[in-house]
């Protein structure tokens, strides 16, 4: 695939109406029993299906607390959406601690009502545990929700992503999954290999080096090869992107790079396509704005590889900007932290390795002091742990689906 080199344009959003909205439907048009009487649960509805997120949050947050104080027992199946959707709404102003305590909220009025509601609450408040790196509660919630509804593809992904993320699922065979949906798979696949190719102790090839480690190249191709598995999930031609599948192919292409695989002929177009479907999608939030600099400083390294150094330093330039951008708006993620610190890192290596090495000394010290203050080692440098939590995906956690309550 001939890569197209062009300048990515600004279109990040704060917020686009509709994305983002991963599995379930919405109560703005028709909310359940006494919420149906809270004008300010209306309001708040609507602003964050258009995607207006601090316009939404304080009628939400209104009518949560009127739901908590004066609703009965009974009305679990009201308590429980006011408390989705606020936690929704948290997610994507990066609040993320509150965004947690919602989502619990709704889960524990859910647990007596609907084994099915209660699972999908467990697994949103369970998502956003693993975003904030609490993974023992991020597992506990899984559980539950494996439990509840077993061979439901979600919860299975949130557990296997904590665990992936811990470097557990190495030695596992994927769950199957009661779905046909290849995103569902594709998501499976590349957390799974996310650990595979990074397990504990792993050190990072140098940057000029030819070989990597034999393991780690091994299960690489063995997915991301031509007509392996997650090569071909990913290829998928749907009739449009989706923010799955640029997600993925962003993680994907930077876990290549960062293996040693960036020479390989299909580590390149993965980066590419994320971009590509990144500026058809213009998505927003915490987790997938942060996409367009992972896969441009990719990109960035994987150019810099083949020895074009001026149009790598272009694709570096590029990412930061997007970088800062993004930071201004979801700071508070401690995964933000690794993928700017991991940007920070891979442009001082460039940098380190180009001709102009000695008269750019100071601006590459200046870059990896960056990398370290945002949790790298004294080099910049990010361990095999860290790197399997920025580049695992998982969708950003939703609403009650609207079937939840029914008998």
């Amino acid at each position: 695939m001939e890569l197209r080199i062009r300048v990515v344009p600004r279109l990040l959003r704060a917020c686009r109406p509709g994305l983002g909205a991963q599995r379930g439907g919405r109560y703005a048009s028709a909310a359940p029993g006494l919420l149906a009487d809270l004008p300010d649960f209306a309001t708040g509805s609507e602003a964050l299906a258009s995607g207006r997120y601090a316009e939404a949050v304080l009628p939400l947050e209104r009518a949560s607390e009127v739901a908590s104080a004066y609703f009965p027992e009974s009305a679990a199946e009201e308590r429980a959406v006011v408390h989705s959707a606020l936690g929704r709404c948290l997610w994507y102003l990066a609040r993320f601690k509150e965004s947690a305590g919602h989502y619990e909220q709704g889960l524990g009025a859910a647990r007596s009502a609907s084994p099915q509601a209660a699972a999908n609450l467990a697994v949103a408040a369970g998502r956003v545990h693993f975003e904030l790196g609490s993974f023992a509660a991020a597992a506990k919630l899984a559980a539950e929700a494996v439990e509840a509804t077993p061979g439901e593809p979600s919860p299975i992904l949130l557990r296997d992503a904590v665990e992936a993320a811990q470097g557990n699922a190495t030695d596992k065979p994927l769950t199957a999954l009661e779905s046909d949906n290849s995103e569902d798979k594709a998501v499976q696949r590349l957390n799974h290999l996310v650990a595979s190719a990074l397990p504990d102790g792993f050190v990072a090839p140098l940057w000029k080096s030819d070989s990597e480690p034999a393991a780690t190249s091994a299960v690489l191709d063995a997915e991301l090869g031509e007509g392996q598995p997650l090569a071909q999930l990913l290829a998928s031609s749907d009739a449009s992107p989706g923010l799955t599948r640029m997600a993925l192919l962003a993680s994907a292409g930077q876990l290549a790079v960062a293996a040693g695989k960036a020479k390989e002929p299909w580590a390149r177009p993965l980066l590419v396509r994320a971009l590509d479907d990144f500026k058809v999608l213009e998505p927003g939030g915490p987790t997938l704005r942060p996409v367009i600099f992972r896969a441009l400083g990719g990109l960035g390294t994987l150019t810099g590889l083949t020895g074009n150094f001026i149009t790598a330093e272009g694709l570096f330039r590029a990412a930061l900007d997007h970088a800062d951008e993004a930071a201004m708006a979801h700071n508070a993620s401690a995964r933000m932290k690794i993928w700017r610190g991991y940007l920070f890192g891979g442009y001082a290596d460039l940098l380190e390795n180009s001709r102009d090495a000695e008269k750019r000394a100071s601006e590459i010290d200046a870059l990896r002091k960056r990398a370290a203050e945002l949790g790298g080692n004294e080099a910049g440098g990010f361990s095999p742990e860290q790197l399997r939590w920025a580049f695992i995906y998982l969708p950003p956690p939703g609403l009650l689906r609207e079937d939840a309550f029914k008998k």
